[in-house]
């Protein structure tokens, strides 16, 4: 996986499809499907590949989103939609990490074409429909490839989730988050 990095950038609310709709796996075997969303708050996504050391390293503060927000009916799910890895692969990943979420399969990557995903870790929030409301970094921690923070200052998927529960839109939309590249479906 190729590593890429960025800035955070002020823009206007990523794009969505009106008829979204996804039949996926998870790693366990349940389907999941965009209706048993009707009731949840909000929805967060975890790009994730079972070989980025960056998307390694944020599993705990993911595994700790998800449980933070459990409660305030956001659901959370990991999408794992690299083309290269085998299910063997990413089973193996997914038991070692121990993650608090279910992981979807999106071998066909459909929720990367639907979100504009580009790297892992890159985190998504989205209302119950589908509908983006802010696509990029969990937090600041890691600043460039090779250069990270002891500790994150700016926690902005938390800062996007608590303004869309209070009822307001998230103060940006979009940053850039530092990963490794998804590698696109040809």
């Amino acid at each position: 996986m190729a590593l890429t990095a960025g800035v955070r950038a002020k823009t206007a609310p990523p794009s969505h499809s009106d008829a979204w709709t996804f039949r996926l796996a998870d790693t366990t075997g349940v389907v999941h499907t965009e209706r048993e969303l009707a009731s949840a708050s909000a929805v967060v996504l975890f790009f994730l590949a079972p070989d980025c050391p960056i998307s390694q390293g944020y599993v705990p503060e993911m595994n700790r989103i998800a449980q933070a927000y459990a409660a305030r009916g956001v659901r959370a799910f990991g999408v794992q939609s690299d083309l290269t890895a085998s299910e063997a692969d990413v089973s193996r990943h997914v038991a070692e990490y121990k993650y608090a979420f279910p992981i979807l399969n999106d071998r066909r990557q459909l929720l990367v074409a639907h979100t504009g995903a580009t790297v892992t870790p890159e985190a998504v929030l989205m209302t119950r429909t589908g509908a983006l409301l802010y696509r990029g970094r969990i937090d600041n921690r890691i600043v460039t490839i090779g250069i990270r923070r002891p500790e994150a200052t700016q926690f902005d998927l938390r800062s996007a989730v608590d303004a869309t529960l209070a009822g307001r839109a998230p103060s940006f939309t979009r940053t850039t988050a530092v990963g490794c590249s998804i590698v696109r479906a040809p």
